[in-house]
Formats: C-alpha cells, structure tokens, sequence
C-alpha cells in the first residue's frame, strides 16, 4: 500500500483491515509513504498481480508507466489524468501495456451516485433531462 500521506495510508489500511480482515495482508514492511511510495509497493508485487492506482489524477500517469514498465496488470480510478499530456502519457502507456499483452481495467466512480443512475435510467427510457 502507498500514499503520499501517513494519515490516509493509516486510515485505508485500517478501513480494509476492518472489512475483510482475513484478506488483508500488508505488514508495516510493505506500507509507504511519500512522492515515490508508489514505486515501492509496486515493486512488491509479481508479474500476475494487480496494482490499484486510487491515488491522485496528476500523479496517475507516471504510475501507470510504472507499473507497464514493470510487467504489473493495473486496475486505476478515474479521473486518469488532469491535462492533455498526462492523457497522452495514459494512451502511450496502454499501448506498451497492449503489447506485454497486460490488462488495464478502469472504473468509474459513477456507479456509486444515485443522482447518476436515476439520470441514465430517464435517458435510457427516453424521458427530458432537465439541467437547472
């Protein structure tokens, strides 16, 4: 596990830890902290595993290349990056990672807001959508 800060990688272990306490396996060892903790725990995984970039949108691509550089699979949350270059970076680094045949799986924290739902629910039934 990485964060830039103590607290919130201290917060999430423990959020984890409470729910599913015998899944979790991150002794104090494979916890950093810091602009390059991502580096680290990375670096902890194998070739098959998955690395979970949750962090930081600006910070996203460097981590994406990272992990293609390292032969890692990579699940990632969206926002994917914060400007047009960072964008870029995500597309070139899953074209690298579509060559080392790796997945790279996206989610989109829409599917948690019920606001959204019930607008594509009206959408998808073809009812006005009114923006105020």
């Amino acid at each position: 596990m990485a964060d830039l800060f103590k607290h919130r990688l201290a917060a999430a272990y423990a959020n984890l830890r409470a729910q599913h306490a015998d899944r979790v396996d991150v002794p104090p060892e494979r916890r950093f902290v810091g602009f390059e903790a991502y580096r680290n725990a990375i670096d902890c995984l194998r070739r098959s595993d998955v690395a979970m970039l949750t962090g930081y949108a600006g910070f996203r691509p460097g981590q994406l290349e990272y992990a293609v550089a390292k032969g890692v699979n990579v699940f990632m949350e969206k926002s994917f990056a914060c400007d047009p270059p960072g964008v870029r970076r995500v597309l070139q680094a899953g074209a690298e990672g579509q060559k080392k045949n790796l997945k790279i799986a996206a989610g989109l924290m829409c599917r948690h807001s019920r606001n959204r739902q019930e607008l594509i629910r009206r959408i998808r039934e073809g009812n006005s959508v009114r923006f105020s």
